[in-house]
């Protein structure tokens, strides 16, 4: 996202598309996280990855 933000500025629906996906993702993992503390189970370390338009985590 960062890369197409400086090729072709923050306000291209594509960069935007990718910052919507990414704020979802981190919408979920937090959600995630939260979800956990609530069992007493300890934050856990995330990667997630946009792949032809498509996000995903792992």
């Amino acid at each position: 996202m960062v890369s197409m933000g400086l090729e072709f500025g923050l306000d291209h629906p594509e960069v935007l598309e990718y910052s919507k996906k990414i704020d979802q993702l981190h919408n979920e993992l937090n959600q995630m996280d939260h979800n956990l503390s609530k069992v007493g189970k300890k934050k856990q370390s995330y990667c997630f990855y946009i792949l032809d338009k498509k996000a995903y985590f792992a």
